[in-house]
């Protein structure tokens, strides 16, 4: 960390962050969040202490084909289904949003 005397010049490392939380398009993910997702088991995990953002996952792009989801289920450290959690899917593209203290979020 660098002291920053001219508080109207941002630092080089933050310059990198979407402080302003708009929605980037990875390709494979459309998102103002940061997360992993493994893609054996359709679990997307944000990255800890992040606020709740919205994601649309492309499946198609993430697992080279199209898949009807059926549920998205939060789920709890241990893999514990803890509740439901809202969805839209569109044709391969399946959208909707992470839960405060939810530990990751699955597709079924």
């Amino acid at each position: 960390m660098e002291l920053n005397p001219n508080l109207t010049k941002l630092p080089e490392w933050l310059k990198r962050w979407n402080t302003q939380g708009k929605l980037v398009d990875f390709g494979f993910a459309l998102t103002d969040g940061a997360f992993r997702f493994d893609r054996k088991t359709l679990t997307l995990i944000p990255l800890p202490d992040h606020q709740p953002f919205t994601v649309t996952l492309r499946l198609r792009k993430l697992l080279g084909t199209t898949k009807r989801i059926s549920a998205v289920e939060a789920v709890d450290e241990t893999g514990k289904v803890i509740g439901s959690v809202p969805f839209t899917q569109r044709n391969d593209e399946v959208t909707f949003k992470t839960q405060a203290g939810v530990f990751a979020s699955s597709a079924a």
